[in-house]
């Protein structure tokens, strides 16, 4: 406590834990501790609680109680992961820090990633680091606007896209087209593609073309669809496609920001379109590794 006040200033808040590891019973044993100096909404104070994910394993996690009313909550929770030696050093802690709101929206406040092989597995010390924000930084692809219905009594999703905007079609020929791919996923499994009709490149298509998909609401939480824009060069006789953005709309296991938002106002308010504009964000392949 008495070196706080010669750290640096913080932007987005700042978390500080501990972690071991016990090599006899193949355990990491992780020990928030605390956060301090989060952003609140016109200084009003937030109810946060930290996700504690040991990546790339996505599916487990450890979540922390809930401080209620507090920009500095105070935690002192310990929580363990089972992991191999073999594994340990190639594993990466993520601490996610959310806030609910009075709509019970979760609202995502910023993170830290620890790569296990930069930290002294041994010592057991008190480790801070500033929290980084979720939502990444405006794209210059532009953007895609979405309609989403849930309609429960028919177990389906009804998924509008409505056009695009500020798309950068500087590389493409008068011959070129685009149009937009909506793949429905169970889990990480793509379980239905569609195509909207092809047309013409242009940087603000009208799209307006609707897909259903069913879902049983048991998978809400486990379902998630990605919009892509395709571009189609035609040189000749070829013809190339290639993904030009995208954006994943879903629950929490799979989005985070607009995009959870849009899909949680969704599930809220059933019956009823929800329509929201989204940032398109370059594909990066998972790594494997």
């Amino acid at each position: 406590e008495e070196d706080e006040d010669d750290l640096p200033p913080t932007e987005h808040g700042r978390l500080w834990f501990s972690i071991i590891y016990d090599v006899a019973v193949e355990q990491l044993c992780v020990n928030l501790i605390k956060v301090k100096n989060i952003p609140g909404v016109n200084h009003a104070p937030r109810d946060p609680f930290v996700k504690i994910y040991l990546l790339p394993d996505e599916r487990t996690c450890r979540t922390s109680k809930t401080r209620k009313k507090s920009l500095s909550p105070v935690y002192n929770e310990s929580f363990t992961f089972q992991v191999s030696p073999d594994e340990i050093l190639t594993r990466t802690l993520r601490f996610s820090v959310y806030d609910v709101d009075k709509r019970q929206i979760r609202h995502s406040l910023g993170h830290v990633m620890v790569a296990m092989k930069d930290v002294d597995l041994t010592r057991g010390e008190v480790i801070w680091s500033d929290l980084e924000p979720m939502a990444q930084a405006a794209s210059s692809l532009g953007d895609i606007q979405v309609s989403l219905t849930y309609i429960p009594q028919q177990e389906k999703i009804k998924i509008v896209v409505m056009r695009a905007r500020n798309l950068r079609p500087s590389d493409y020929t008068s011959e070129s087209g685009l149009y937009a791919r909506v793949q429905f996923y169970y889990g990480r499994r793509a379980h239905k593609t569609k195509k909207t009709t092809m047309q013409r490149i242009h940087s603000d298509p009208e799209i307006h073309e609707s897909f259903t998909f069913s879902i049983a609401g048991k998978q809400l939480d486990t379902c998630n669809v990605v919009l892509s824009i395709i571009t189609s060069q035609t040189r000749g006789p070829f013809s190339r496609e290639e993904e030009y953005g995208r954006v994943t709309v879903g629950p929490f296991m799979f989005a985070r920001g607009e995009e959870l938002i849009h899909w949680q106002e969704m599930v809220a308010q059933s019956k009823t379109p929800i329509t929201r504009w989204h940032t398109l964000t370059p594909y990066v392949a998972p790594d494997l590794h």
